[in-house]
């Protein structure tokens, strides 16, 4: 394993620790904590950035991205689509409000991707730890893609077009498929193109 890719692999560990917005040490100071140079800390910062794990303010420092913020839009979206979370009125007013949204965004050129929910903290949790929530659900042109290649051993390696998405164990897509395992699938590849925004409520990672 190369310096740098070694390098990459633990400031990811670190990153992914840390709330969004955090800023970072200075590059001379990450330098000095992980006993690497300057110039290898500079290269693989860079491409942290690039990937979206990291983002640089010139004469400010450097900070952990915001994941729902840096998505690699596809499937018909652009930087000019916003999300909406609506609260339900009841399923008439809550689609009038969508549809009154959806109408006032295409005004100023945005498109809106809407989800209109009931969460009420008041409401018990599950034993799980999650609350039941009543969601009224609307076709969109927006999913995600899933690729499954077969494996020779019983690994289970995920990859992603988008670059903060975790790929271990945190992963719902990992975890159904250490469930399969159970049932006696094999190892294999699986590669998200992800397109749904992350922190939407829009469920791209239960749906995936």
């Amino acid at each position: 394993m190369t310096v740098q890719k070694d390098l990459k692999e633990r400031l990811i560990d670190d990153i992914e620790k840390l709330p969004a917005h955090t800023k970072l040490p200075s590059r001379t100071e990450l330098s000095a904590q992980y006993y690497v140079s300057r110039q290898t800390m500079d290269v693989v910062i860079n491409t942290l950035c690039r990937e979206g794990y990291l983002y640089a303010l010139r004469g400010a420092g450097t900070y952990v991205a915001d994941p729902a913020a840096n998505i690699v839009m596809g499937g018909g979206l652009t930087r000019r689509t916003i999300g909406l979370v609506l609260p339900t009125y009841g399923i008439n007013i809550s689609s009038q409000l969508e549809k009154g949204a959806v109408e006032e965004a295409a005004r100023h050129g945005l498109n809106v991707v809407c989800c209109v929910t009931d969460h009420n903290d008041r409401k018990q949790k599950r034993d799980d730890g999650y609350h039941e929530v009543e969601m009224v659900m609307t076709r969109i042109d927006l999913n995600d893609y899933l690729t499954f290649e077969k494996r020779q051993d019983n690994r289970i390696v995920l990859s992603s077009n988008y670059g903060f998405l975790p790929l271990g164990k945190k992963n719902l897509v990992y975890q159904a498929a250490l469930i399969m395992q159970e049932y006696g699938a094999g190892g294999v590849n699986i590669h998200i193109d992800k397109n749904i925004p992350v922190s939407a409520g829009l469920g791209g990672g239960s749906a995936d």
